[in-house]
């Protein structure tokens, strides 16, 4: 009769802790849901910075090299206007 106790008792703590760790469980699941979320939403947010960052750069390199091509053009000129005065 005493082990029938103990063990009806043992089993009903096992019942109760099993629910508890199964809330448990079940709370640092949506933690993670949730962590998983907020990461995919900053490495979004990073990639689209990083993309226009780079955007940028290939904009101003393009403006470099029109800058560069329009000064190498306006130095020819004035080195053709200086020899046809000559």
């Amino acid at each position: 009769m005493q082990d029938r106790k103990s063990y009806e008792h043992m089993l009903t703590r096992i019942k109760k802790d099993q629910v508890s760790l199964e809330s448990k469980a079940n709370k640092m699941n949506r933690k993670l849901v949730t962590s998983n979320n907020h990461l995919e939403e900053e490495n979004k947010r990073l990639r689209t910075l990083n993309e226009a960052r780079y955007q940028s750069k290939l904009q101003l390199d393009s403006l470099k090299k029109s800058a560069d091509l329009a000064k190498r053009k306006k130095d020819e000129r004035i080195v053709r206007l200086e020899r046809s005065v000559r």
